[in-house]
């Protein structure tokens, strides 16, 4: 497997060779700009001196040639200028990979804007969105519905083994695929338009087939109205009721409304949405099974995008006999030409309407897999966490070489943990700025991504199905009128609730500081009867505290344990190793800090 440095010498080639390429076309941009021009204005002077020497015949024959030219150069031009912005995308595409592997937070696209009423619990604990959040950084979706699809699927906190492992194939297999998931992005960021909107309406499909039928048996009637007349054997009566189709046409037409725009413009919508799904359609999915199963409203569908695309273009050019009146009045004489179209463009939305969701929900299920395999591709280092059911393990929780995801690797210290049982309650002590709550967040965080489906920052995880639960910022909310500790108070008990309520897997939860929002002596009794509450749950918890005296709290109830961080003073600073230790902290800085900068202490 490649490593992260020779991924990211893979990406700056592509960059450099797409990049030459791209120069190339420009250039070749400019020239046919030029020769534009020339073949314009020099037709036209070459025109000018055929009318003197050859006359009228001369003019029109070098005016002729003058517009073959000019818009044949027109038509390449226009194909170099999408070359340009396919190689341009493609670029950009390129360098958000690498930015994404190097947290080069300002390169990555803007981050996705939820407003801070509907955020999620998790998403503010553990920063998951944000402009330097999780989900920013992972979030390769170039549609609305593809990145909410992936932020649903982080702050679920729960698993469903079946899900999880489903995402976790299907990432597995979208990882060494790299060319597919970028051609994917491509296809949707050249996109011009949003999914066309189908208004479809039963009652005027019934009465579009009411007026085929109608003006169909008429067609016929006269018809052979005609070829008896022609016979000889009655008079023109024929007349008549070729003038009467006409009528009743002409009224329905009105009715309908522009047949031929209505066509066009949903082709047109088509043609936008098909550069996506024509590359779903053409993939090649023989060796990867969960991703062929996903695909396949787009391989095995007898009526795939790209044949409602050709039903629709056939629509248009039937439609398009309403350019010319006198071939539009022939064939409504005879037949209900306007009608039978307007019914079939009918039939083409309604069974387009049907179909469209299941395309779209293919794609932004794609988008959000390929962000968990993008992940995965970027850092191979990540591994796939193994999923265990609690029935077969007594270790619930085994992580070695655990890793926080937002932290640039040269400044990362990784740390095995492991919870041997369910019920067990780690204090995490420690200094401040020693790496308590960016453990409960390196933990945390790595949950999210296995219940998710995706790779994690570890050298390796084992984890049974659970739940996620957190407490780290909570804030107050001025506008409700509830205070810092109120709003502390509310979410603990939320927590209690949640570790009580009946439930198959077990809850992880992580709190920073029980009751920071009070005074010393109520904090330190509410959070030993809270922990010890806690400790009696069927949880996995995490609690990060400054206060020494809650330690103790594991001489007296069995499934509480003590981990710490620690730190050390070298030439006047603060020194932090951020390695995890078992055991209360023997040490605190508080004093250090403030006598650091040279306050009195």
């Amino acid at each position: 497997m490649a490593s992260k440095q020779q991924r990211e010498r893979s990406l700056q080639r592509q960059i450099t060779r797409v990049t030459h390429q791209l120069n190339r076309l420009q250039e070749r941009g400019r020239r046919l700009t030029t020769l534009r021009l020339l073949s314009f204005f020099g037709g036209i002077g070459l025109s000018g001196v055929a009318f003197f020497t050859l006359g009228p015949p001369g003019l029109a024959a070098g005016l002729l040639l003058t517009a073959i030219a000019f818009l044949t150069a027109v038509a390449i031009h226009q194909r170099v200028e999408q070359h340009i912005t396919r190689h341009q995308t493609w670029i950009q595409i390129k360098q958000t990979h690498l930015a994404r592997m190097n947290l080069a937070w300002e390169q990555l696209p803007p981050p996705l804007v939820i407003p801070q009423s509907e955020r999620h619990p998790l998403e503010v604990d553990l920063d998951l969105l944000g402009k330097r959040g999780l989900h920013r950084l992972i979030n390769v979706a170039v549609t609305p519905e593809g990145s909410q699809r992936l932020r649903q699927w982080l702050i679920r906190g729960e698993m469903d083994e079946a899900v999880t492992a489903k995402r976790q194939a299907l990432a597995a297999e979208l990882r060494p695929r790299p060319l597919f998931r970028d051609k994917l992005a491509l296809a949707g960021m050249l996109k011009a338009t949003t999914p066309p909107r189908l208004q479809t309406d039963p009652t005027a499909l019934a009465s579009l087939r009411f007026w085929l039928m109608l003006l169909g048996g008429a067609a016929a009637i006269n018809i052979l109205l005609l070829l008896l007349n022609l016979a000889g054997i009655i008079g023109p009566v024929w007349q008549v009721g070729v003038v009467l189709a006409l009528i009743v046409t002409g009224i329905q037409g009105q009715r309908m409304g522009d047949l031929f725009k209505d066509a066009a413009a949903l082709r047109d919508a088509l043609e936008q949405w098909l550069g996506v799904f024509s590359h779903l359609e053409k993939g090649r999915y023989t060796k990867n099974p969960h991703l062929r199963e996903l695909c396949q409203p787009f391989i095995h569908s007898p009526h795939p995008p790209s044949h409602f695309l050709r039903r629709v273009s056939r629509i248009v050019d039937a439609a398009g006999v309403r350019g010319n009146p006198i071939v539009w009045l022939l064939l409504n004489a005879f037949f209900p030409w306007d009608i039978f179209f307007s019914y079939r463009l009918e039939q083409a939305k309604i069974a387009l309407a049907r179909q469209l969701p299941t395309w779209l929900d293919v794609w932004h299920e794609l988008e959000a897999s390929s962000s968990l395999a993008n992940l995965a591709y970027l850092n191979p280092h990540y591994i796939m966490p193994t999923i265990r059911i609690p029935a077969e393990v007594d270790t619930p929780f085994a992580g070695s070489g655990l890793g926080h995801p937002l932290i640039p690797e040269d400044h990362k210290v990784r740390n095995d943990f492991t919870f041997d049982q369910v019920g067990r309650l780690f204090l995490i002590t420690g200094s401040n700025m020693a790496g308590k709550s960016t453990f409960l967040r390196t933990v945390g965080l790595n949950l999210v991504l296995a219940y998710a489906g995706g790779p994690v920052d570890a050298h390796s995880l084992s984890v049974v199905p659970g739940r996620l639960f957190t407490c780290i910022r909570v804030t107050d909310s001025l506008a409700d009128g509830i205070s810092y500790f109120y709003a502390e108070v509310r979410r603990l008990r939320q927590l209690l609730d949640e570790l009580t309520r009946p439930h198959p897997h077990p809850l992880f939860f992580f709190v920073d500081e029980i009751f920071r929002g009070t005074n010393n002596r109520e904090r330190l009794i509410g959070s030993r009867a809270m922990i010890s509450q806690l400790a009696d749950g069927p949880g996995l918890g995490l609690i990060a505290t400054h206060d020494l005296e809650l330690i103790s709290l594991a001489d007296t109830i069995p499934t509480i344990s003590n981990i710490h961080f620690r730190e050390e003073v070298h030439d006047g600073q603060m020194v932090f190793d951020y390695h995890l230790r078992s055991g209360p902290c023997p040490t605190t800085n508080a004093l250090k800090i403030m006598a650091l900068a040279g306050l009195p202490v």
